[in-house]
């Protein structure tokens, strides 16, 4: 038996003729496939689903995302919608202030009140401002890097790192959700003291994470030092839980925020265009161009070069069209986006959604969005604003444990450290309760007759005998939240105890006056 008569047997007895057949119909079936697939490549590339995959693997990198975030913070400054979808967020989180409040009195003077009213950490995040801006830059950025640096006594100085110096974020080995240090580049000038001269120095260093406290801490690692005295807090904002870092909150609006603003361009240059030419006058024949050398002189210059004749002038706004019996001079008829400046608003309300906002609040349109600025918001709206305060909330938390254990550490608070036996990591255990509530004012206005009236009714069973359901100072507290008063925690404290007493007659003299109000309008007690 041949070798080809075996190769036959061996494909199951089939002929030659047969298999070349097979072969060459195969061909054609995988050329079609390929043929298929190579099309749905190229309608891929038509949709731009590759290019922004592409994008996006680019610009994700450390050296994309800087640019994003450089890009971000110029757009902030230059473009009014984007400025002020960030600033909308920044005055609904701040706007009427923040109150901190301990469960423990000791907490409450050695952490809180040691922290907030150092004047270095009020410039740097606790006053008004350092708020509006710590903000503002968060959600530019996408990223908040705080250091938290800490002397032998456990006090803390809180100190914003820029977010191009972080360029690094390691984590564990085998688990990385445990961020383990931020590597920090940047140049800044130094004085020689003896020379007065400057010169740059670039510097690079670790930091750990505020969380990250193992047992050995040493002072270097290969060249770099490590500033355990310094650890880093960080907040993200936008992306992916994965990321490392950031996204900018602006990032999804950027392209659209350039689109409208090309747009309004675009218009004004029509608009201005169209208002070149105001007047028409045609004429007959030779008539002609005496009219338009009339028109010319009217509007003539004075500067010459030597000559008779005047230097030409360009059209003016609201000039004269001089033409022959015949000619004529239209502007371009409106049809759909030519003219009107309104057609720019579905790019406005695609940099509302990706900022969250409604679009009357975007626009400050306050003939629609009057009334919803201020008594209600659409429900989405108020969560996200809801869900910002509560982001601030936990950074500043954090900031308040972090000083708890630094002091237990210190041996300036009672307490103990101990060994987490999940990550072997080093944690307090405070003999006190260390929490401190953050607490905004309601972001909605409500009316202050009927949370004052709820209020008494909560207190004292809708005008019945005083069931001691609620303590005395906290209907006095809440009644001064209602009634907009600023730092009433200190205006409760400040109170001497007569004072204090006359507070609670004051609300029982508000709860009869109620009932007597009640009364004389036919309504229940």
């Amino acid at each position: 038996m041949g070798i080809t008569d075996r190769i036959v047997e061996t494909l199951g007895g089939a002929s030659v003729p047969k298999l070349e057949e097979a072969i060459k119909s195969e061909k054609v079936n995988n050329s079609v496939i390929h043929e298929n697939l190579r099309r749905l490549e190229l309608a891929m590339e038509d949709e731009g689903w590759r290019r922004t995959t592409a994008t996006i693997e680019q610009e994700f990198t450390r050296g994309g995302l800087s640019d994003m975030i450089r890009i971000s913070r110029a757009m902030y400054l230059l473009h009014p919608l984007l400025q002020r979808a960030v600033d909308v967020k920044t005055y609904y989180i701040w706007s009427q202030g923040v109150t901190f409040k301990a469960n423990e009195d000791r907490v409450q003077d050695e952490i809180v009140d040691s922290l907030t009213e150092d004047a270095a950490n009020d410039d740097e995040i606790y006053s008004h401002q350092a708020r509006l801006l710590t903000s503002v830059d968060r959600q530019v950025d996408g990223n908040i890097f705080l250091a938290l640096f800490t002397n032998n006594w456990g006090d803390v100085s809180v100190r914003s790192i820029p977010t191009e110096q972080i360029t690094e974020i390691l984590s564990r080995e085998g688990d990385g959700r445990i961020v383990t240090f931020y590597r920090r580049q940047w140049t800044e000038e130094v004085m020689d003291p003896f020379t007065g001269t400057a010169k740059q120095e670039t510097k690079e260093e670790l930091y750990p994470d505020w969380r990250y406290h193992p047992r050995r801490k040493p002072a270097t690692f290969g060249d770099m030092k490590v500033n355990w005295d310094a650890p880093i807090l960080h907040r993200k904002t936008g992306g992916f839980k994965a990321m490392k870092f950031g996204v900018p909150e602006t990032y999804a609006a950027l392209e659209w925020a350039r689109a409208y603003k090309g747009f309004l361009e675009d218009w004004h240059t029509i608009v201005k265009s169209l208002s070149r030419f105001a007047w028409k006058a045609t004429t007959k024949g030779r008539k002609v161009k005496g009219l338009r050398k009339k028109a010319e002189e009217q509007g003539k210059g004075t500067a010459t070069e030597g000559e008779d004749e005047p230097l030409p002038r360009p059209k003016r706004i609201g000039d004269m069209f001089v033409g022959k019996e015949g000619d004529d001079i239209t502007p371009i008829p409106k049809t759909g986006a030519t003219l009107s400046s309104e057609d720019a608003r579905p790019s406005r309300m695609m940099v509302a959604a990706a900022m969250g906002l409604p679009d009357t609040i975007l626009s400050g349109d306050v003939d629609v969005g009057n009334f919803a600025t201020s008594k209600t918001l659409d429900r989405p709206t108020e969560l996200m604003m809801l869900s910002e305060q509560q982001l601030e909330a936990s950074m500043h938390q954090a900031i308040f444990r972090y000083n708890v254990d630094a002091k237990v550490r210190a041996f300036q608070l009672p307490g103990r450290e101990v060994e987490d036996p999940r990550t072997g990591l080093m944690l307090i255990e405070p003999s006190f309760d260390p929490i401190v509530n953050v607490t905004f004012p309601p972001i909605l206005e409500h009316d202050q007759k009927d949370t004052i009236e709820s209020i008494i009714a909560a207190a004292t069973l809708n005008g019945k005998t005083d069931a001691g359901l609620l303590p005395r100072d906290y209907i006095a507290k809440t009644l001064l939240e209602t009634l907009g008063a600023d730092d009433v925690e200190s205006l409760l404290n400040e109170l001497p105890e007569q004072e204090m007493e006359d507070v609670n007659d004051a609300i029982e003299g508000l709860v009869e006056a109620i009932k007597e109000a009640s009364h004389g309008n036919g309504v229940p007690a």
